[in-house]
């Protein structure tokens, strides 16, 4: 949990809502790196691999003259 716990919220926000996010944020990691063993364990592509590969295909998508909402455009021009 000391790796998500901010001084800099706790000032903004205070010491116990500081502590709460950051154990918010380690329930998280934890929930993440279990689905990403399982998926591995399927041999399933990795979120990141599914994301490329989403990407991909959306952009191909919008090639061929689709459109999407801003956000999934944001999305689709980064890097």
């Amino acid at each position: 949990m000391n790796k998500f716990f901010s001084k800099d919220l706790a000032d903004q926000v205070g010491y116990l809502e500081a502590v709460q996010v950051a154990a918010i944020a380690t329930d998280l990691q934890s929930a993440l790196q279990r689905s990403a063993a399982i998926r591995k364990t399927r041999g399933l592509l990795s979120f990141e691999e599914q994301e490329a590969a989403d990407k991909a295909e959306f952009l191909q998508m919008r090639a061929e003259g689709h459109r999407f909402n801003p956000d999934l455009e944001a999305w689709l021009n980064e890097d």
